[in-house]
């Protein structure tokens, strides 16, 4: 009986996903040429709950549970598995013990998420965005599976080029002496040796197990409605960007390196992609370059790297789901760890730097002033800080947030 139920579960979801989440994301495709812009914008907005609403459905209302077991902490991952590989490597640097407790139902997720936190454990839910009902707790913060970093283009090139860092500047000379240069191509030919020789070796290369690929599909119907940004270096043909322009954006999409040439990457190559592709968004006369998706942390390299560049960070509207942190109690070394990640937190449709205090870890002034800085440089909104306190006569209740820009305070159940 319960591989009866198993197979029609998912003949369900196949259905669900041909027949709903599919001819959805056809249609959201062509919506780029709608005019005005209001009607389009509340097209897509429709069209991006509806693809939540398809996600629910797929799932059957039904999510996993899974323990990690860390040398000095455990965390509970209440989800659909979308993150389950990536979130385990950032929350549980060292090799942890990884127990699948079951599946659990949608509605049984409130007071098992608040039953758990209540033995110490974090809870971290990636559910559906349409999913609302999480219990309020001590340390309570949304974040994404990933956001984008844009970059506002106001002036030429040249004068963009004087406002960036020293060592940038250094390093975008020197590749004008590497012999780097590109080149814009519509062909079909070029996108299919992109594909699959440049963007798949590279993505897997990198990444391993924790690699998110496009399919080929996909990747075609953005080009489609773009084109590749080729990048050579003294006529040799080493990486490519996909790119496409959704309005007055000019996205970034895909990107990758020829196998023999990855060693360029640390030589002025990855310099080179993202300097040719603020010249081709000027050139095309947008406003907004976006440089594609990252992870939500101050202490990803990528993100870091994107940050050198004067990029702002924004939300990625057509992720179905979100990470919601949980905790009533948090362990010393959990709250260090937690701290130098530097998860980036949505309040008030604004992004902030998360920081987490307890009894025995406080930030320092010092500290305090350094992670504000670090967060306005990233394009964040300020420091948002949790305190989970066990006293009862602490100074600041529990769940104060803080903007240390502003110096005022915004109570949370207190």
């Amino acid at each position: 009986m319960n591989k009866v139920i198993k197979l029609v579960g998912n003949g369900v979801r196949q259905l669900v996903k041909r027949f709903w989440i599919r001819p959805l994301y056809r249609l959201s495709d062509r919506l780029a040429g709608v005019r005005p812009t209001w009607l389009k914008r509340g097209l897509q907005w429709m069209l991006t709950r509806a693809l939540w609403l398809g996600y629910l459905v797929k799932s059957a209302l039904l999510v996993q549970v899974v323990r990690w077991d860390g040398q000095s902490w455990s965390v509970i991952y209440i989800g659909e598995g979308n993150s389950l590989t990536e979130l385990c490597s950032i929350l549980c640097p060292q090799p942890a013990g990884i127990a699948h407790l079951g599946r659990a139902f949608l509605w049984q997720v409130p007071g098992l998420a608040r039953r758990l936190a209540d033995q110490g454990f974090l809870v971290v839910g990636e559910l559906n965005r349409l999913f609302p009902w999480w219990p309020q707790m001590r340390c309570t913060f949304t974040s994404f599976p990933v956001v984008r970093q844009v970059i506002d283009l106001t002036e030429p090139p040249e004068a963009y080029k004087s406002r960036l860092t020293r060592d940038l500047r250094r390093r975008l000379k020197r590749i004008e002496m590497q012999g780097f240069s590109y080149e814009v191509s519509r062909r079909m030919e070029d996108f299919d040796h992109f594909y699959y020789q440049m963007y798949l070796p590279y993505v897997q290369g990198r990444y391993g197990e924790r690699a998110t690929i496009t399919s080929y599909r996909l990747a075609r119907r953005y080009f489609e409605r773009g084109h590749l940004v080729l990048v050579r270096q003294n006529g040799h043909l080493v990486s490519g960007v996909l790119v496409y322009l959704e309005g007055q954006t000019y996205v970034a999409t895909l990107a990758g390196v020829r196998k023999e040439f990855t060693h360029l990457a640390r030589q002025g190559l990855t310099i080179a992609m993202y300097w040719f592709n603020i010249c081709r968004a000027w050139q095309l006369g947008v406003s907004q370059l976006d440089l594609g998706r990252t992870r939500p942390r101050l202490g990803d390299g990528v993100f870091a790297f994107k940050r050198q560049w004067g990029s702002r960070v924004a939300p990625v509207d057509n992720i179905h789901v979100s990470w919601r942190f949980l905790a009533q109690h948090l362990n010393n070394d959990l709250c260090y760890h937690l701290n130098q990640q530097g998860f980036l937190a949505l309040e008030d449709g604004r992004f902030w730097r998360v920081a987490v205090e307890t009894d025995e870890i406080r930030l320092t002034e010092m500290e305090r002033r350094r992670w504000e800085r670090q967060a306005h440089h990233a394009g964040l909104a300020g420091l948002l800080v949790i305190r989970v306190s066990e006293s009862q006569t602490a100074v600041q209740p529990p769940g104060c947030r803080i903007d240390y820009r502003s110096g005022q305070r915004e109570w949370e159940n207190c």
